[in-house]
């Protein structure tokens, strides 16, 4: 129990009269030694942890710097590592009702935050698909999704988790179940030769299907971290962290009428705002931003080693307040040979409007502007991508400015 063993008092040899008070004394004695060794226990105690919250302080330190390298270096992503394409011209499979079939995932589970199966064509009248991730040595399910008819479409059907799996390996099984009148129709990519990857049944008692493989798609992230996942792949009342998709910035909408420099780049994933010398240059991506949003994060850089310096900057407004578009087919587009410098001050000055500071980078440079929110947005924003010459004497020869991996979060980093 953590005390000493009582002491054995031998009062044979003592009077009468002396026993009680060397009883007495004794027990004071003893008393007295035990209360001394409970302050030195508890001395090392608060001594221990002490030094046990210096060292989780230093660690916590460690981590946030560790995790701010890793968002300055653009490790931060999501990784596709495994791409199964659909084959063409050939029957797909027939996913029949009350009948799930099991898919084993063809790479290792350490990171994987995302798989994605592709459906032939849409559903046929009502039905509801539940699919389960689970690992056949711990034989528990790991996450689950489901999906009524209605929400499904032909093509890549994305099944996120919150957390990447951690990182010891496990085989995975993904099951697929589905209720309906009529069978769900999935893409499948290849033949495989080995039994334990073609798709099954999930009953023991039917054995294989067939040697198909399933059309897959396998993303990863850090192990057992909290996943940045494209936006239109997460529910209505999303927390967290994640990433506008390519597809978003594909959208984004020139500024300048004349500008045919800012454009989308596909092969690497960014939307070029190129400077005009003179005036400002911006991108508007329309209803970017959600109500929730307490971060807007976006990565900057040119693409060019022979450009002048270029500052970067950011802006979210209510798109109520959206820069007025004129008659045009390419979309919101000013008159020819109107600068877009005052229309562009005048929606910055609004109170409703939130904007970032201003980041000047030189050539062959990497940045990154974060704008936080004093309280998260209650409507859809518009999100405003802008450039401008660092010097307006400066020529934009070559002013390949960037912007990239637009991070949302519904708190504040």
């Amino acid at each position: 129990m953590g005390t000493e063993p009582p002491l054995l008092l031998d009062l044979r040899e003592t009077r009468t009269e002396q026993r009680r008070g060397r009883v007495l004394s004794c027990i004071v004695q003893s008393l007295l030694e035990d209360r001394i060794r409970q302050s030195r226990r508890q001395v090392e105690l608060f001594r221990d942890l002490s030094h046990l919250r210096t060292s989780y302080e230093d660690l916590h330190r460690s981590f946030s710097l560790l995790e701010t390298f890793v968002g300055a270096s653009g490790l931060d992503q999501r990784q596709l590592n495994r791409d199964l394409p659909p084959a063409v011209n050939v029957a797909p499979v027939r996913l029949l009702s009350a009948q799930p079939l099991l898919q084993r995932l063809p790479r290792q589970s350490s990171g994987i935050c995302e798989v994605a199966v592709h459906l032939a064509r849409p559903p046929e009248g009502e039905g509801h698909l539940r699919v389960a991730l689970s690992s056949i040595e711990a034989g528990e399910v790991l996450a689950t999704w489901e999906f009524e008819a209605a929400e499904l479409s032909r093509g890549w059907v994305n099944l996120p988790m919150e957390i990447a799996l951690g990182p010891d390996d496990m085989t995975l099984d993904l099951s697929l179940d589905w209720s309906g009148l009529h069978p769900l129709e999935l893409d499948w990519c290849l033949r495989h030769p080995d039994p334990r990857y073609s798709l099954r049944s999930a009953s023991a008692t039917t054995g294989a299907a067939d040697d198909r493989v399933l059309a897959l798609r396998i993303w990863s992230y850090i192990p057992g971290c909290t996943v940045p996942v494209a936006s239109d792949n997460w529910p209505t009342g999303r927390s967290g962290t994640w990433i506008l998709p390519g597809e978003a910035l594909a959208k984004g909408i020139s500024l300048n009428t004349d500008d045919e420099n800012t454009r989308y780049l596909e092969q690497f994933d960014m939307l070029q705002v190129h400077p005009i010398q003179g005036d400002f240059a911006a991108a508007l991506l329309s209803g970017a931003i959600d109500p929730g949003i307490g971060q807007v994060s976006v990565n900057i850089g040119s693409l060019s080693d022979s450009a002048a310096a270029i500052d970067y900057a950011i802006a979210i407004a209510p798109t109520a307040n959206r820069i007025a578009p004129v008659r045009s087919a390419k979309g919101i587009l000013r008159r020819r040979g109107m600068p877009l410098k005052p229309a562009l001050e005048r929606l910055l000055s609004l109170p409703a409007t939130r904007c970032s500071e201003w980041y000047r980078l030189n050539a062959q440079e990497k940045g990154r502007i974060d704008l936080l929110l004093a309280a998260p947005t209650t409507e859809p924003f518009d999100l405003y991508l802008i450039t401008r010459m660092a010097e307006e004497a400066e020529r934009p020869s070559f002013a390949w400015a960037t912007f990239s991996a637009v991070t949302l979060r519904s708190d504040r980093g």
